[in-house]
């Protein structure tokens, strides 16, 4: 690498001046929602847990986009939720585990 003078720093070669400009494409077509998302065997124990509490857990999935959406219910209260982190301390608070 040689200096380049007029602004004191390094100069760098073609490949390592496209290794800077390039970037991982996946992490900007990953959508909030793909993110973090339960498995079937987590969302089923989490049901159970809510069931214990008297709430019912519904997970639905937009036709449209995908995005999943929670809906946790009881005598006709129902809470939405578009995160899974906040079902999660949603059911915290209800004294579950999480």
């Amino acid at each position: 690498m040689a200096t380049d003078q007029q602004k004191g720093r390094p100069e760098l070669a073609p490949s390592e001046a496209a290794q800077q400009t390039t970037f991982n494409r996946s992490i900007f077509h990953t959508t909030p929602h793909q993110i973090k998302s339960p498995s079937l065997k987590r969302l089923r124990t989490v049901q159970a847990e809510f069931a214990l509490r008297g709430y019912e857990l519904l997970r639905s999935v937009r036709a449209h986009d995908g995005r999943t959406s929670y809906v946790a219910s009881r005598c006709g209260d129902a809470r939405h939720y578009t995160h899974w982190q906040d079902v999660e301390g949603f059911l915290a608070s209800l004294g579950g585990r999480s």
